[in-house]
């Protein structure tokens, strides 16, 4: 896809297909970029470029079209890695996307349940509780 991209052989019309999405998001959490990092480039909120790579969108506005390319063609890379390698740990560059995606997905529920600090405690909670039996599990099959 990105060859097809980087060439233009065939003009964006702004439809988000899953081909599409998936590339938006393996390339924003591949750059350890927050969705609220990606918005800032865009000058949209962080739940537009989230609806981009989930959905429910089927089209991204017309003045939106040739910045959502070059990013997925890397014009901005060189100055958001910058950023990112002055701003935050390398853990990003380590792990893979569907771990980023799962971090990524908890770090906005997290921010979401800002108003519900005893939600805030559950979520927290729960992901030590399923964690802890995780890790328990795989400790165990390596035993047996």
């Amino acid at each position: 896809m990105e060859q097809n991209l980087q060439k233009g052989q065939t003009p964006f019309d702004g439809k988000l297909n899953d081909e599409l999405r998936m590339h938006l998001r393996n390339k924003r959490l591949q750059m350890g970029l927050p969705y609220e990092r990606l918005a800032e480039v865009f000058g949209v909120d962080w739940s537009t470029i989230r609806k981009w790579e989930c959905g429910p969108t089927k089209r991204c506005s017309i003045p939106m079209r040739q910045k959502l390319m070059d990013f997925l063609n890397g014009k901005y890379d060189k100055e958001l890695s910058e950023e990112n390698d002055d701003n935050s740990s390398t853990y990003a560059n380590e792990l893979p996307g569907e771990v980023l995606h799962c971090m990524e997905r908890i770090r906005t529920t997290y921010q979401l349940l800002h108003y519900r600090p005893d939600l805030r405690e559950s979520l927290l909670g729960d992901i030590e509780k399923i964690t802890t039996e995780m890790l328990q599990n795989m400790i165990d099959r390596k035993k047996n």
